[in-house]
């Protein structure tokens, strides 16, 4: 699994909900997510510990212009109780 630097969900949007944006960057958050799960699911498995604490936010420091999607990556993690979907 790789690492990712920017802690979890639950605590980034604590410190950020108030600045980030509906039209934009909370979707890319939401598609992000979803696709993760897709990813969880086409594999045939069930995670079974869903929770803001458990998808992980890696944040890229590259251009500070670049759009949010392309600094931003939220990965899903602890799959420790996840179990293949019968």
């Amino acid at each position: 699994m790789q690492y990712a630097s920017g802690g979890d969900l639950h605590n980034w949007l604590q410190k950020k909900f108030a600045e980030i944006k509906w039209n934009k960057d909370k979707l890319i958050i939401l598609w992000q997510i979803s696709e993760g799960l897709e990813t969880i699911h086409k594999a045939k498995y069930i995670h079974r510990d869903f929770h803001s604490g458990n998808i992980l936010h890696d944040l890229f420091h590259n251009n500070s212009q670049e759009r949010f999607k392309e600094r931003h990556q939220w990965l899903i993690g602890d799959l420790g109780l996840s179990q293949p979907h019968k």
